[in-house]
């Protein structure tokens, strides 16, 4: 795992351990970054090599979709210059998903 991968995995679990995340969590054909499959959500973060990838990601995001996972971008840039904001952005994300994407 990148070193910033790392910091960010552990940040996540700090910040929110009612996630209950996963990492490198298998769905359909792709590897989800962290995942929590109480909420089905997928947090991605995306780094430099996701410039220019909109349409793969926009194809895996419906696909995740149709399987009842909610995905949440973040981007490196982002976690690296306001973590205050990425930590709002994920709170509230978390306290908007769909109940229909909540395991009970």
């Amino acid at each position: 795992m990148p070193p910033t991968e790392q910091r960010f995995w552990n940040w996540l679990k700090f910040h929110f351990p009612e996630l209950r995340l996963r990492r490198q969590y298998p769905a359909d054909k792709y590897v989800l970054d962290f995942y929590s499959p109480k909420h089905k959500l997928c947090i991605e973060l995306d780094g430099e090599l996701h410039l220019g990838t909109k349409e793969k990601d926009a194809e895996r995001d419906r696909t995740l979709g149709e399987l009842g996972i909610c995905t949440l971008r973040i981007k490196v840039e982002d976690f690296r210059t306001n973590d205050l904001a990425v930590l709002n952005e994920i709170r509230e994300f978390v306290s908007w998903v769909p109940a229909k994407f909540k395991s009970k």
